[in-house]
């Protein structure tokens, strides 16, 4: 009874979250962000607004007035510059609450300053609850539609190059299940070009350090060439085990974060 009640709760909830509303932000942030803007412009000034705020709230805790207006100037440019960059939230910003902040600064009210902070904070929140997830994945997330994997026969898309790796990793199972080793040694080099081909991609994202030495490591180098040793000696258990492996540390743990936020980006794309 208890699987059941919780297979049901699971189900119902999944069909609440199918029809939630997903609210997306206004077009005119696209721009202060990449590919339009050279820079991620929108979220450099959310940084600096939140360190600046944190500053103005540290140095009101130390009753410390002079760096507490050198960085309150920082939080009011900062703060404004929401609307100015995107017009649809100047509800959003409340201007009363800043000028009732610098205020509380020139009259050295440290503990006005410290609620009027957190009154502030709400006004940011109530557009983070509404959009900051769905701007992270509208322009902070890969797009792979435009990526192009290189191999001997030209480039191809992404999503048909990881379709063909996918029924690669199958047709060594189906060919080791069917005892035609030819077919599986094939497979396994296939697999092994496949992986070591996508592995170059990384790059084009993960600039700072070279991920196709972390993505296709030594590990996984071993783990393929084992896949040939178990096929030689015949052994299905430990070949099947192996190629669990790469597909769980190859494929798994990069879809986990990459696969699930593109499929939703596109869904939002596509509403």
């Amino acid at each position: 009874m208890k699987i059941i009640i919780l297979f049901l709760s699971c189900f119902y909830a999944g069909l609440v979250i199918a029809d939630a509303t997903i609210i997306t932000p206004p077009s005119s942030i696209a721009k202060w962000y990449k590919p339009q803007n050279k820079r991620q412009v929108w979220l450099h000034n959310m940084f600096q607004l939140r360190r600046a705020r944190h500053a103005v709230g540290d140095y009101a805790m130390a009753n410390n007035n002079k760096l507490l207006n050198k960085w309150l100037e920082k939080y009011q440019k900062s703060y404004l510059k929401i609307s100015q960059m995107v017009p649809e939230f100047k509800d959003e910003v409340d201007l009363k609450l800043l000028q009732k902040l610098k205020q509380a600064a020139a009259d050295k009210d440290y503990n006005a300053v410290s609620s009027t902070l957190r009154q502030l904070d709400k006004t940011c929140n109530s557009c983070h609850n509404d959009y900051r997830a769905t701007t992270v994945l509208l322009y902070r997330s890969a797009d792979f539609k435009s990526h192009k994997i290189k191999t001997k026969n030209g480039d191809i898309g992404y999503k048909k190059y990881m379709l063909e790796l996918t029924h690669t990793i199958n047709r060594i199972k189906i060919a080791v299940a069917d005892d035609l080793p030819q077919n599986a040694k094939a497979q396994i080099k296939e697999l092994n070009q496949g992986i070591a081909n996508l592995s170059k991609d990384c790059d084009t994202c993960h600039k700072q350090k070279p991920q196709a030495d972390d993505y296709f490591n030594q590990t996984i180098k071993n783990k393929i060439a084992k896949l040939q040793i178990h096929l030689k000696e015949n052994n299905k258990k430990d070949l099947n085990k192996t190629l669990g492996y790469i597909a769980v540390n190859a494929c798994a743990i990069c879809h986990g974060t990459h696969r699930i936020s593109y499929d939703i980006k596109q869904q939002i794309l596509n509403r």
